[in-house]
């Protein structure tokens, strides 16, 4: 009979874990495809205002300074960066495998061009408001990989040959590396608020 109890007890916890296995999934997967958005979308309001105040700037100081360069960089972005519904695609991984296996691949190139993108913006930034008087100073070096180039077809293999495991270090760098981005961004708008302040007070 002890036995007979222990064996339900077991039983019972294991499908208690089977069953919040998915529901931390599903929910891991909604916040990190959210927080994407979310700075996409926050880095896209701020470099917009940013161009707004340099063009009136330079107009008001007759400085002629070219945009479109940087312009046309943010419209290469904005498609691959367009926003993708977190709540849909942390539920369709509950219906299929590859959905998952797709946010993963997502999540791992999206921030990886994103950085590559935005390190060319920032440069294009300095040197735009160096024009009108602006002394930005990016932090040096700018570009330290925050968000490594890595093999989607390396990390799927090593998922499936480990059963699974590899896949917990996956989650990890998808989430330490843009938290890495995200205190870079940090540093850098530290540095532009003093820039901007210091022209405010002037």
């Amino acid at each position: 009979m002890q036995m007979s109890t222990q064996s339900d007890s077991i039983m019972s916890t294991v499908w208690v874990i089977s069953l919040l296995i998915p529901i931390l999934n599903i929910y891991a997967l909604y916040k990190l495809i959210k927080r994407r958005n979310d700075h996409f979308h926050r880095q896209n309001l701020l470099t917009e205002d940013l161009l707004k105040f340099i063009n009136t700037s330079a107009e008001a100081k007759g400085v002629k300074v070219e945009l479109s360069p940087l312009e046309r960089t943010l419209r290469e972005g904005s498609y691959e960066e367009r926003e993708k519904s977190a709540a849909l695609w942390a539920i369709l991984t509950l219906v299929t495998v590859l959905a998952g296996i797709y946010v993963y691949y997502f999540l791992m190139r999206d921030f990886h061009n994103h950085e590559r993108r935005e390190d060319s913006v920032w440069e294009s930034i300095s040197n735009y408001l160096s024009h009108i008087g602006v002394t930005f100073t990016l932090p040096v070096p700018l570009r330290r990989n925050f968000v490594p180039k890595r093999s989607f077809a390396i990390y799927i293999v090593l998922t499936i040959v480990t059963l699974g495991l590899f896949g917990l270090y996956w989650l990890y760098t998808l989430i330490k590396d843009p938290n890495e981005h995200f205190r870079e961004h940090t540093i850098i708008e530290s540095h532009l608020k003093n820039a901007l302040t210091r022209i405010s007070e002037t």
